[in-house]
């Protein structure tokens, strides 16, 4: 087995939030080792427009080195006779008469039977399949040291300085979120939504009364925003992360998700080798991997409903579920205190099948210790 990386190391530079739940690992098999971790988190906790907070402490969660996590996870896949190819990228993809694959590469080329493809949304593998442009959004990070950044500027509290805390605010930041994520001694900035995410947590640090200061650190690009598309498998090539578009902001992210569709891919592969020897056609093991994971629960399409429902919600909305949320040890939403809001601002109303598909939602998260 062959991996292509394009960049010199495996998980670099790192670009994502770096959060996990304690599920990420578990359900794997992958040990959590002290060495990976940043910052324990207590919870998430939903911060709405008019600083009403909402919580999930029902798992606890981690802020982690992801760049250590991958070199370890890469120095055990070689231990297992896997190749790494480094510092070189697939720039096209044929198919030959005899149905295996050639590969291009920046350095030459390559043939194999069976592709799994994690190269992003904008990969080769996609242009060769002919397949549509998947939806993104832009996304930044910031990194500030600890003691050069307060996180009230954007509307997070000292109290909840351990938590992940998500905030929302339609106007400031149209179509997603921002974020304030502890990370030892530094506290990590961040925005994914329509147009510019940079101007946006400009224009949310001002709102607060605060101005902008300039990061130690700033990475960004795009990131898909719908959830996994409907076909994951085509002839005998696998897609995942991103080129799946295996994102939402309600599954785990895109850590999760690539974690458990490498994990998903990899049996899926296996047993396509280990039963073509015996019968020849085992095609339908590749298959599987489609199957089991749109399946599981974290790519259900309850909770990509769940996150357009929640990129919907107008700011009176917003501040409604932070009134009806309990306490922070609770979690969760009273639903007598939900349809009481309801009542004292009709024009909400018009959002209740938003509210309910976004409380559905919430319940299919807790269940699986979001």
């Amino acid at each position: 087995m062959a991996v292509f990386e394009r960049t010199r190391e495996p998980g670099q530079p790192v670009r994502c939030g770096c959060g996990f739940s304690n599920n990420c690992f578990t359900p794997l098999g992958i040990p959590l080792q002290d060495e990976f971790i940043i910052n324990r988190l207590e919870g998430i906790c939903f911060v709405t427009p008019s600083l009403f907070r909402y919580y999930n402490n029902t798992s606890v969660g981690y802020i982690l080195k992801k760049d250590i996590l991958i070199s370890y996870l890469a120095a055990k896949a070689e231990q297992k006779g896997v190749r790494f190819f480094k510092n070189e990228r697939i720039i096209k993809v044929e198919r030959e008469k005899n149905g295996k694959y050639l590969l291009h590469s920046s350095r030459g080329k390559y043939r194999c039977e069976v592709m799994v493809d994690g190269s992003g949304f904008t990969s080769p593998v996609r242009s060769y399949l002919g397949l549509a442009a998947i939806p993104t959004l832009g996304a930044v990070r910031f990194l500030y040291p600890r003691e050069e950044f307060e996180p009230s500027g954007v509307g997070v509290t000292s109290e909840d300085a351990n938590y992940a805390n998500f905030i929302f605010h339609p106007k400031i930041l149209p179509g997603g979120y921002g974020w304030v994520f502890p990370m030892g001694r530094y506290v990590q900035v961040g925005a994914v939504c329509r147009g510019n995410p940079t101007s946006s947590l400009r224009n949310l640090l001002m709102h607060h009364g605060n101005e902008f200061q300039t990061p130690a650190e700033v990475t960004g690009g795009r990131i898909p925003c719908r959830g996994p598309v409907d076909k994951l498998v085509y002839d005998k090539i696998l897609l995942l992360g991103e080129s799946g578009s295996l994102v939402n902001p309600m599954n785990y992210a895109g850590n999760y998700s690539g974690m458990l569709s490498a994990k998903i891919a990899a049996d899926a592969v296996r047993r396509y080798f280990n039963n073509k020897k015996e019968d020849g056609d085992s095609s339908i093991k590749l298959k599987e991997y489609e199957s089991k994971l749109l399946s599981h629960p974290s790519q259900s399409p309850l909770l990509r409903r769940g996150a357009s429902s929640l990129y919907g919600l107008t700011e009176k909305a917003l501040d409604l579920l932070g009134k009806a949320s309990r306490n922070r040890s609770r979690g969760g939403l009273s639903i007598m205190k939900l349809w009481l809001g309801l009542f004292r601002a009709p024009s909400v109303l018009r959002e209740l099948g938003h509210l309910r598909e976004l409380n559905r939602a919430m319940l299919v998260l807790w269940e699986n210790g979001w």
